[in-house]
């Protein structure tokens, strides 16, 4: 017998009989959820299916064939939706979602999302705001891209279930009750008895406006997961009158610096002192010019002499008929990377330190880049006194030497090329996107990004990161560059 007086056979079957109803109930969940997603795919796959076949119809012209691409586009970007909301709900079921943690500040990316979103809401005559109750923390400790793609499920969804009236994101903190971010709508509302439903997996909310706004159902089941994995929480409310609230909170770091209004745009502090020289000979592999002649000229004003090479192969005849002290190789290039450069290097009986310069720094990726043959991986951007740090550990200083007199000189020859560079790549973006080659454009995003990150201007970084997300998820390509075009155009002007 057990505590409760009954024979163990009973309790047995009580844990047997519960199992079974939550495998049930999961199992109906699944069935409704794939019935759901099967009409969710299905749909969007006959649009692309009949418009194609429209556009290929006899007597077709140039008019019918746009009309066409622009619904294959709109529905080819839903299913993508469909199918990154299932990755991600795969990812998180199976622990295979990491987080990457730093410093965020907590401005810009709300700011970033509501402008994302702003042409949705504008499209439905949606007031959009962000309501801010000061002091606010200026930074705060998570993952930046897992907090905006939290604040974009959120938001999107405000603007998708509500067709009249606002959406507002609000944002409050205190040392008592940490950072409160909320999303407030004056939409359908949310059923009291939906309310724990809607953060499980394979739920939505009442089948009829799930059936007209479409969507896969996992994106606050993903959202929260991601903030239970970030710390923080996610609730939903519904507001008296009509209308939904869903109410994100997340610690604060111990130390917070608080902003009592929306910072300016930042100045240039006073300059670095210059770094001791280094001495030695580095071989640098760099696919992107301006980021090659940047890194060329960070190296040659500290000291060292530099052999440039555009990829890999280029780096390893290099090596073949000069000597170096060191190999700083990007791991990302075109016809040998890094890695398969770091390799054969090795193979070659090279025994100088390499060091991996990359913006892939997962934990699995840097243990590849180790195993590749590189002793130190560096993430880009690289800024100077990193770069001088690294290096450090592995060649001698020479204290004697001094500074090239004309660094800043070419420091600012450089910039002004790459402005120039970035004039042209604008016109070259706008031809790639009317010629709906999204894919060079998101290669040429990339690029442009990597250069203004070692170059500071976080404004147009940030930007190109944005386009490139937005592009890769199915969004309209205007709508996905505007970001790019502001920022592109401050430094433009």
């Amino acid at each position: 017998m057990n505590k409760a007086g009954n024979p163990p056979e009973a309790a047995d079957e009580c844990v047997r009989a519960a199992v079974d109803t939550a495998a049930q109930t999961l199992t109906r969940a699944r069935t409704s959820f794939l019935a759901n997603m099967s009409h969710e795919m299905r749909s969007p796959l006959a649009a692309i299916i009949g418009q194609c076949e429209q556009a290929l119809r006899p007597g077709a012209d140039s008019a019918d064939w746009r009309a066409a691409l622009a619904a294959v586009h709109r529905s080819a970007g839903h299913l993508l939706d469909l199918v990154n909301d299932v990755l991600d709900a795969a990812a998180l079921e199976f622990g295979q979602l990491r987080l990457q943690s730093g410093e965020v500040p907590l401005l810009a990316v709300c700011e970033e999302a509501i402008d994302t979103l702003a042409p949705s809401a504008r499209g439905k005559a949606l007031e959009m705001s962000c309501d801010y109750e000061w002091p606010l923390p200026a930074l705060i400790e998570t993952d930046r891209l897992r907090l905006k793609q939290v604040l974009l499920n959120l938001l999107s969804n405000a603007i998708k279930f509500t067709d009249c009236g606002r959406v507002r994101l609000c944002l409050r903190a205190s040392r008592e009750e940490g950072l409160l971010i909320a999303v407030e709508d004056t939409g359908i509302g949310v059923a009291a008895e939906r309310i724990e439903d809607l953060l499980q997996p394979f739920v939505q909310g009442e089948s009829t406006h799930a059936r007209r706004h479409g969507g896969s159902g996992l994106g606050l089941y993903i959202s929260h997961q991601l903030l239970l994995r970030m710390g923080g929480s996610l609730e939903a409310a519904r507001i008296p009158g009509g209308g939904s609230r869903f109410s994100v909170r997340l610690p604060l770091p111990e130390v917070v610096r608080w902003v009592h209004a929306q910072p300016l745009a930042a100045t240039c502090g006073p300059a670095e002192p210059p770094l001791p020289a280094l001495d030695g000979r580095v071989l640098l592999a760099e696919d992107d010019p301006i980021l090659r002649q940047l890194l060329t000229d960070m190296l040659t004003d500290i000291g060292l002499r530099v052999f440039a090479a555009a990829d890999g192969n280029e780096a390893l005849c290099i090596a073949a008929t000069q000597d170096f002290d060191l190999a700083l190789l990007d791991m990302h290039m075109p016809v040998l990377d890094g890695q398969a450069t770091a390799r054969e290097l090795r193979r070659r009986g090279c025994l100088r330190p390499i060091l991996a310069v990359t913006a892939d720094v997962l934990p699995e990726s840097v243990a590849e880049h180790l195993a590749a043959g590189c002793q130190t991986v560096l993430a880009k951007p690289v800024g100077r006194q990193q770069l001088h740090t690294a290096l450090g550990n592995w060649l001698p200083l020479t204290p004697t030497a001094s500074m090239r007199a004309d660094a800043q000189a070419r420091l600012t020859a450089v910039r002004a090329h790459f402005l120039q560079r970035l004039r042209n790549d604008g016109e070259e973006l706008r031809v790639e996107v009317a010629a709906g080659e999204l894919d060079a454009a998101r290669e040429r995003l990339h690029r442009i990004k990597g250069a203004a990150s070692m170059f500071g201007m976080d404004a147009l970084r940030d930007a190109c990161h944005e386009g490139e997300l937005a592009l890769a998820t199915g969004e309209r390509a205007d709508d996905a560059l505007q970001p790019f075009w502001r920022a592109s155009g401050q430094l433009l002007q």
